[in-house]
């Protein structure tokens, strides 16, 4: 398997104040993990942060003021959380993006262009025996398991974007009712997700 294929998966975001140079931007609203699933289509792009459309993504990405309680009553809505009392819970227990950016970028990994673009969290797509053999690859290098807080409702946004920069440190997920289809996943196919500087990066960034 060439290198180009192996890392054909891997999708880098990045949060910035400034627009970058030589990217085109996109004007279309959409969904975080919608976004991702663009940028596994090859051609790097950014959008302005306001831009992203789901209230759950806005909300762990901060972009925005979001009613904590209208927020539940929305994952109510999407049959997420039985009631108001436990969707709150739920969105109590994460990290949401700190600090301030105007921008995000979206662009697939390539060890040409790393350089280049500086992301924030890269994703990997990958299957579970894939998954298997990138834990053993990372537990054999730092001695230390993954932590994954796994809910499966914000998967992309939250749980592979947000809480993996807010703990440093990488995490899998088995993505959400709106990632599965945002990103384009396979039914055989899920999310690992890692800081920039993590070993876990170096790991996902070697071809696993």
């Amino acid at each position: 398997m060439s290198d180009n294929r192996k890392l054909g998966n891997l999708v880098c975001v990045s949060f910035r104040e400034a627009a970058p140079a030589r990217i085109g931007q996109l004007s279309e609203k959409d969904k975080h993990c919608r976004f991702i699933g663009r940028a596994r289509q090859g051609e790097p792009f950014y959008i302005p942060a306001e831009n992203i459309n789901c209230p759950l993504a806005r909300y762990y990405l901060a972009i925005g003021r979001t009613d904590l309680k209208d927020l539940a009553e929305i994952l109510v809505g999407w049959s997420d959380a039985a009631d108001v009392d436990t969707g709150l819970k739920f969105l109590k227990s994460g990290l949401c993006l700190q600090g301030h950016y105007k921008y995000i970028i979206y662009f697939p990994y390539r060890k040409d262009s790393a350089g280049a673009l500086k992301p924030d969290v890269i994703i990997r797509v990958a299957n579970p025996l894939d998954v298997q053999r990138i834990l053993k690859r990372h537990s054999s290098l730092t001695g230390e398991s993954v932590g994954c807080g796994i809910g499966g409702v914000g998967a992309a946004c939250g749980e592979c974007t947000a809480q993996v920069i807010g703990k440093k440190s990488p995490t899998i997920s088995v993505g959400c009712g709106g990632s599965r289809p945002g990103i384009g996943l396979r039914d055989d196919e899920m999310l690992v997700a890692a800081p920039l500087g993590s070993k876990m990066f170096e790991v996902l960034t070697s071809g696993g």
